[in-house]
């Protein structure tokens, strides 16, 4: 089930669209692209997948 885990998926978006919205300017862009990229990883390397990576956006 590591493709569909529901809330965990909804919750993942609904951070990185937060994320994408406050960022105003080129610098917080590009975090939010390096936070992007932290949490695919996080992803793809965690047994917990998805939920490893909505940690990591939270935190």
């Amino acid at each position: 089930m590591k493709y569909a885990q529901g809330e965990v998926s909804f919750e993942f978006k609904k951070l990185l669209k937060a994320k994408l919205k406050a960022a105003k300017t080129e610098q917080e862009f590009d975090q939010v692209l390096n936070e992007i990229h932290d949490a695919t990883l996080e992803c793809k390397n965690d047994p917990e997948g998805l939920r490893a990576a909505v940690k990591l956006l939270k935190s």
